[in-house]
């Protein structure tokens, strides 16, 4: 019987165990999607691994072909306005009768060169390096090194350049051919009379009337006879082809005479692909690809060395590459402007695999978004309604044999799932993950993503319209979502994206959450669908004004009560988020003193500005002004798009810089604190502190219960999420040397500074660099009270993580180990259970002593 009970409570603590490790939580909190911002266009491959391409709003970004075509890079909008070329693994930019060049190598670094002449044109050379060609007509040789030598001060208008046999031959104004060594120095050089060159390639010289000449080591043109054929290109040093309206023909050059070796039958686009080991005729018919592989042809003028590769595109693509996959096997890559398209191999023609971006490319264009909780999975469905059939029965008995019998399915679940019990671990993604939800109106879709990996959780498909508002009604029990469109309003299952329903939306232009409920607002006021079974309390902006209204009980409609003219713009207005709760109504004091919170869930703060920035605190029921300040700025001059505004609890926190006559990032920070007996505020405490970054976004955690402490949540100008704790932004800090008796008066209370240090630690993202333009700062609370999840979307970059502003007390430790739990349990009852009879003797023993 012993030993049953042993096991049994061995069985019980691996269950209960197995509920609550999170282990993996600790690990693998942070993601980050990098968004392309479709449709890119200019698309080029640099040493067939980094796509290049421009996206819609003209960044340039690198994307990497071979890893899931992830985002490798992103270099902003600064070569806008530059002329490119692509060079072996570097793009060159310049920008004409300038004195500089910009080099971006294939991992997006970026270097500027400074050029002694201003720049007319760039010419590029296969082995590296660059020809330049000065407005003035000079010439000049950048090397590999980036080092300029000087090939012709003279007056120089056409250039043509030809990289072939280990030197570069350059041919000017039609009238000279130079030969260079890669070092740049001169070789040779010879006056020539050929005219109307137009190509130069492999040491062939071809004109625009189709005669051709081939360059000997003495720099002379030997003409070669051509009688027939017209639309040339060179494909190397021996062989041309001709484009003719219903095949290409293969040219070679014999002696002095160009024959005709072979041809193919085709009404299509042709084009020509070689690398070193490869000499390719790519056919373009439809969606028809035929890929001719002459690499041994050209060695041998045998047609049946010729490799042909034939198969059929699903759709038309405008972008097509030939490029080296991982396995180093050449490929042929057909994409579109949204990165979609096929992969084939050139080895056997069969598809390798069709070609999608890995992760989601949503996005709000009005940067409108919100976070909610994620479904809840089916083993805490199974536990709440076994819970809820333990607790709501009536009868003590029914309680019982329920609770039993959990136990008793518990213990059987257990035994089956034994050899894989000690490895199984709850991951991150099912204990923390929320979903983000935003409409994409370029899709046309209602979008929810995962926070944990940014992955589409479901999509609701809604006719292209203008979004006005999104909400989640009852967000405590993960209400409904309603989305307000400018022609309809529809109401969303949160959990599937399913429409629950949708009707036609007359004039509203947004929508608030109350509870369950929402109320519609409207140029004239507010309606609610259903009579109001309480007061409800709202108020309305305009550019200077703001109003109070109440819907009443039992009405529909709202009426005005109370009305605000600033004499100023408003710049901001927040209220305290619906998903703020409060755990403590006042601080403790080192005398036993409790100093009050002044707590009204119904107040809110307004900024304003003109000249001077106004904070004004108003109660959002009667209207009353509860406080104003003022500030006198006299010389200095703010930026008012630096303006942020947070309020939550009793505190009030907004940040604004200055740009003369300094550069200083301010956050002011005022605390509220009234007395038990009147509710009204008794006491106001300010202070002032600066950051070392401009700050242009602010927000405040949450938690579960309110019990954690508060973090502010400060997007910066580099693109930094960092975690400000509001013990530090305290009001209260002693301004002088702090007495000992003060140290108790608030947690983790401090001297004043002013100066608020940007630590490495407190970057959330310090893993990660994204883009600060637009976007939301979206918080959350997870079902643990210690932490909260934390998102930044905008359409450039999705961030998530999660942060713990307390630590991870209601966590188990990143180290508990289950294996090492259950063996020590086992020792110590083995221990137990072996020591028990030698201490039941030694008792007996000692009774027979007493008794002696």
């Amino acid at each position: 019987m012993l030993y049953c009970k042993a096991f049994l409570i061995i069985a019980f603590i691996l269950t209960s165990v197995k509920s609550i490790l999170i282990e993996n939580a600790f690990t693998s909190t942070e993601s980050i999607n990098y968004l392309y911002q479709t449709p890119v266009t200019n698309l080029h491959i640099l040493n067939d691994q980094v796509l290049i391409a421009k996206n819609k709003v003209n960044q340039t970004i690198g994307i990497d072909i071979l890893n899931y075509y992830t985002i490798k890079w992103n270099i902003g909008d600064i070569l806008n306005d530059y002329q490119l070329i692509f060079n072996n693994d570097n793009i060159f930019g310049w920008k004409y009768a300038e004195k500089e060049i910009i080099k971006i190598d294939s991992n997006g670094q970026f270097e500027f060169i400074p050029i002694e002449f201003e720049i007319g044109h760039l010419y590029d050379i296969k082995y590296g390096g660059l020809i330049i060609l000065g407005t003035n007509g000079e010439l000049s040789y950048l090397d590999q090194q980036d080092k300029s030598h000087i090939i012709k001060a003279e007056k120089v208008s056409t250039v043509l350049v030809d990289s072939s046999q280990g030197n570069i031959f350059l041919v000017l104004n039609g009238q000279e051919i130079l030969k260079l060594s890669l070092t740049g120095s001169i070789i040779s050089r010879k006056s020539i009379s050929v005219e109307s060159i137009r190509e130069l390639k492999s040491g062939i010289a071809l004109t625009h009337n189709d005669q051709i000449f081939k360059i000997d080591s003495q720099l002379n043109f030997k003409g070669i006879e051509n009688y027939k054929f017209n639309n040339l290109a060179v494909i190397n040093s021996n062989f041309l082809y001709s484009r003719f309206s219903n095949e290409v023909k293969l040219i070679a050059i014999d002696k002095k005479v160009a024959k005709e070796v072979h041809s193919f039958k085709t009404t299509s686009n042709v084009q020509w692909y070689s690398n070193p080991f490869n000499e390719i005729l790519i056919v373009n018919d439809g969606l028809t690809r035929v890929f001719y592989d002459l690499t041994d042809f050209l060695q041998t003028k045998n047609a049946n060395s010729i490799k042909k590769i034939q198969f059929k595109l699903e759709g038309n693509y405008p972008y097509d590459f030939v490029i080296n996959t991982s396995n180093n096997e050449l490929a042929y890559l057909a994409i579109d402007e949204e990165l979609n398209g096929e992969l084939f191999s050139l080895f056997n023609g069969q598809k390798l695999k069709t070609v999608s971006t890995k992760n989601n490319q949503f996005s709000s264009s009005k940067d409108l978004y919100i976070i909610i909780d994620a479904p809840e999975n089916e083993k805490s469905k199974i536990e709440n309604e076994q819970l809820s059939k333990e607790f709501n029965e009536g009868l003590i008995f029914t309680n019982w044999f329920n609770r039993v019998l959990t136990h008793a399915t518990d213990l059987f679940k257990f035994i089956l799932n034994l050899p894989g019990l000690l490895t199984e671990k709850e991951t991150a993604s099912s204990i923390f993950n929320k979903l983000i939800v935003f409409y994409d109106d370029r899709a046309g879709k209602l979008v929810a993503v995962n926070s944990h990996d940014e992955g589409v959780a479901w999509t609701t498909d809604i006719e292209n319209d203008e979004i006005f508002s999104l909400i989640q009604l009852n967000e405590d029990a993960n209400g409904v979502i309603l989305a307000l469109f400018k022609n309809n309003i529809y109401i969303i299952d949160p959990n599937e994206g399913k429409l629950i329903d949708s009707f036609p939306n007359e004039n509203n232009i947004d929508v608030k959450a109350i509870n369950d409920h929402y109320v519609l607002e409207n140029d004239s006021g507010f309606t609610i669908p259903q009579s109001s079974k309480e007061d409800i309390f709202l108020i309305k902006q305009s550019d200077n004004e703001i109003t109070g209204n109440v819907i009443f009980n039992g009405s529909k409609e709202s009426v005005k009560t109370w009305s605000i003219n600033f004499d100023n713009p408003i710049i901001q207005v927040q209220t305290i988020p619906r998903s703020s709760k409060i755990s403590s109504v006042g601080i403790p004091l080192v005398d036993k003193s409790i100093l009050y919170k002044y707590l009204n869930e119904n107040i809110f703060a307004v900024l304003t500005m003109e000249e001077k920035l106004k904070l004004y605190l108003i109660d959002g029921i009667s209207g009353e002004l509860l406080y104003t300040y003022s500030h006198d700025f006299k010389n200095e001059i703010i930026d008012p798009n630096s303006i942020s505004l947070v309020i939550d609890n009793n505190w009030i926190i907004y940040s604004y810089f200055t740009i003369s006559p300094r550069l200083e990032q301010r956050i002011n920070v005022i605390d509220l604190f009234s007395n038990k007996q009147n509710q009204k505020i008794t006491k106001i405490t300010a202070q002032s502190f600066i950051f070392p970054e401009r700050i242009l976004k602010l927000s405040s955690t949450q938690s579960k219960y309110g019990i954690t402490t508060k973090s502010i949540i400060a997007l910066t100008e580099s693109g930094s999420l960092v975690e400000i704790p509001k013990y530090i932004l305290n009001s209260r800090r002693p301004i002088n040397e702090m007495k000992p008796t003060e140290a108790g008066n608030d947690f983790r209370l401090t001297p004043y500074d002013p100066i608020i240090y940007k630590s490495h630690n407190h970057v959330l993202n310090h893993k990660y660099q994204i883009s600060p333009i637009g976007g939301e700062i979206l918080i959350k609370p997870t079902q643990y009270e210690s932490s909260s999840v934390v998102c930044y979307f905008n359409d450039q970059n999705q961030f998530c993580s999660v942060i713990k502003p307390s630590s991870s007390f209601d966590l188990l430790n990143k180290k508990f180990e289950k294996l090492k739990l259950i063996l020590t349990l086992i020792i110590l009852i083995g221990g137990y259970l072996i020591s028990k009879p030698y201490v039941d003797r030694k008792k007996l023993k000692a009774y027979w002593l007493d008794y002696k």
